[in-house]
């Protein structure tokens, strides 16, 4: 009962096939289930990346219409988060050669979406916006964090996943098994783009204008759930070909992380688990029956390079979180745990996954502390 348990609790911010409504992809006013500042809208961009499902991978952007300079011409700069979301893991039961993407998915064959494709990706970003319905019982999805980092001042930057693989793959640097896929994912490309474009003009040659002129000296990184925290992580550890860092943060916050993922195997855990570490294995190759992939604590937070920690880490893990296996994240609290004054975990205890995005204080909490640290914190947001 554990094992079928947990199998369960790993299905992050499910979606279940009802008539809601098309998600737009032009520009629209932000208006987030918890209220949110006046004013602000979301806009779609395309990415330079292709979903499975042969659509073009999008992003979208947050912001205030006070810092468009398309109507603004002389505004400033405006910090800004690039947030990554949860529940990007699927994979195609049985795929074959002339159809790889024919037959049902993991989490169709549990009453759920199909991870695959633009839809479910522009509709868990809405989902996370507070702007589209979240069917899932631990995730609450009420729009609170982006509410509160758009009342903060700070706009966001949301890459979307539609590859299934944990942000965790590179097409031809990072592959996930495409023997067994017969597709290649790209979910670290687009957490790499989604960071380059709010960086520099990307991708070279032509590249997105965006409306916004992005304070590339104030750029934040927010993880959402195992996934979302996973593409923070990576983030972090990837090094250009001289050695150095590709992308440094001023501060992160990992919301929910499930970082050790090597919980899932071994000779005791119970079979019961197989099917999902299938599909683990499809993103982390080398797994064999009950043995971890040799490279799955790759780009793990708990293995973050010393030399490119943000000047700020938060935390948020509650002991109660049912979507987080027993174990998964002891690595990540024994490294960080003597940390005080760059790390901020505070105790939370509710039986919730994804915890800032319905808890408005939290929230707050959060956007203070990407913007002033942890003195900006106001105690009582935390109760």
């Amino acid at each position: 009962m554990r094992a079928l348990r947990l199998m369960s609790l790993l299905m992050l911010s499910a979606c279940w096939k009802l008539d809601n409504p098309v998600v737009d992809t032009g520009r629209v006013a932000f208006s987030p289930v918890v209220g949110g500042p006046d004013n602000w809208f979301v806009e779609s961009f395309d990415m330079s990346l292709t979903c499975p499902d042969g659509t073009a991978a999008r992003f979208w952007l947050v912001y205030p219409e006070q810092a468009d300079y398309r109507a603004h011409p002389n505004v400033g700069s405006i910090p800004t988060a690039v947030v990554f979301h949860s529940g990007a893991f699927d994979w195609v039961i049985a795929p074959t050669s002339t159809n790889p993407f024919g037959t049902d998915t993991f989490q169709e064959t549990q009453g759920l979406s199909r991870r695959l494709e633009l839809d479910w990706a522009a509709q868990q970003v809405f989902a996370t916006l507070g702007m589209y319905p979240s069917y899932d019982d631990a995730e609450i999805d009420a729009g609170a964090l982006p509410a509160a980092l758009a009342t903060k001042g700070i706009a966001m930057l949301f890459p979307s996943n539609c590859w299934g693989d944990w942000w965790h793959n590179r097409s031809s640097v990072n592959e996930n098994d495409f023997s067994a896929d017969l597709f290649f994912r790209d979910g670290r490309t687009a957490a790499e783009f989604g960071w380059l474009h709010a960086n520099e003009p990307f991708p070279p040659g032509n590249p997105v204008t965006l409306p916004i002129h992005v304070d590339t000296s104030r750029i934040f990184i927010v993880g959402l759930g195992g996934e979302g925290s996973r593409a923070a992580s990576e983030l972090l550890s990837i090094r250009k070909q001289d050695g150095s860092f590709a992308y440094k943060s001023e501060a992160v916050v990992l919301d929910s992380p499930v970082d050790d993922l090597r919980v899932l195997y071994g000779a005791t855990v119970s079979p019961d688990l197989q099917p999902l570490r299938n599909g683990l294995n499809r993103i982390f190759p080398g797994g064999n029956g009950t043995a971890a992939p040799p490279n799955m604590m790759v780009g793990a937070a708990s293995l973050l390079p010393q030399g490119n920690m943000p000047n700020r880490l938060g935390i948020l893990a509650s002991s109660a979180d049912p979507r987080i296996p027993a174990k998964a994240n002891d690595a990540l609290f024994k490294r960080f745990k003597d940390s005080a004054g760059n790390v901020w975990a505070p105790t939370r205890t509710e039986y919730q996954h994804v915890l800032s995005n319905s808890n408005v204080g939290l929230a707050r909490a959060v956007a203070d502390f990407l913007a002033d640290g942890e003195a900006g914190i106001d105690p009582g947001d935390l109760d």
